[in-house]
């Protein structure tokens, strides 16, 4: 039996959302395919708390604390949005303080794929670097 057309969308609307945010989080292709399975959950509503629990697992202590409170099933759907909300905000400041750098690849409404980068955007390039060499003399000549 099919799901109807418009429940279908509401699924892959959360899909859509979350997508982005879990990479920010820093969950690779496998650890978010395994989250991003609707079959495990009883309707999109569901599925869209369960998103939030996951990233609440990926901030770090330092994250405020309203984000790092429990969406249980009885939170109502508009203080729910407003802590998804935070959660969200929560994520992505976490990512842009992470000491890693992390790609995270959407597509635009034309389909295109947008990749931005979320981390130490200075450091990725430290392995590269040699250590600093000064020439104090060369030849006869002082510098």
């Amino acid at each position: 039996m099919h799901q109807p057309y418009a429940e279908t969308l509401a699924w892959e609307a959360v899909d859509k959302d979350y997508r982005a945010p879990l990479q920010a989080a820093g969950l690779n292709a496998g650890q978010a395919n395994a989250v991003l399975n609707p079959g495990l959950y009883a309707n999109p509503d569901d599925y869209r708390r369960a998103m939030v629990r996951r990233l609440q697992h990926e901030l770090p202590s330092s994250a405020p604390r309203a984000a790092r409170l429990d969406a249980s099933p009885q939170m109502p759907k508009d203080l729910f949005a407003k802590h998804e909300q935070q959660v969200l905000a929560a994520t992505y400041e976490a990512a842009h303080q992470s000491p890693t750098l992390r790609a995270v690849t959407t597509h635009d409404r034309t389909g295109r794929e947008c990749t931005e980068f979320f981390g130490n955007k200075a450091g990725w390039m430290a392995p590269f670097k040699q250590p600093l060499q000064i020439a104090k003399r060369i030849g006869k000549t002082t510098y």
